[in-house]
């Protein structure tokens, strides 16, 4: 996926490039972050997220776009010296009346006082995310 020249100089990502349907990653992007520093986190993925600031839930949010007009959310956070960021991503993969099916993917940039510190890349840190199983479709409701 291509970003529009001022929104991002990240790059998409997701486990293998690749995805099924109902599919949930964790993503662990390797920051030195230092004590009582304020940070931005700019970010945008194709169907839900969250975000872990050393094991407690400080943002999350559902896909607000449709596939060709990424809708990036700014997280602003306060870290401790070597704090874990942590993002858990839903890859849907389903049309449904609310949703728009696209390739799964998570892009965010980390800054600090307003220069990049941290870009998603093909070196960021993921994995399957062990408390989700993955593919079932279930249908939730009649809609």
């Amino acid at each position: 996926m291509n970003f529009p020249n001022e929104a991002l100089p990240c790059k998409a990502i997701w486990l293998n490039n690749k995805a099924d349907k109902d599919e949930y990653a964790d993503f662990y992007p390797k920051i030195e972050l230092l004590d009582k520093h304020l940070y931005v986190l700019r970010i945008v993925c194709d169907t839900d997220r969250a975000v872990y600031l050393d094991g407690k839930l400080i943002s999350f949010g559902q896909y607000a776009h449709y596939p060709d007009t990424p809708v990036f959310d700014d997280i602003s956070f306060v870290a401790k010296n070597n704090s874990e960021l942590k993002i858990s991503v839903w890859h849907s993969g389903i049309d449904s009346q609310t949703h728009v099916a696209t390739k799964a993917y998570l892009a965010f940039c980390v800054f600090e006082n307003g220069s990049l510190i941290y870009s998603s890349s093909a070196d960021t840190l993921a994995r399957p995310a062990p408390e989700y199983t993955p593919h079932l479709c279930k249908i939730i409701t009649s809609q």
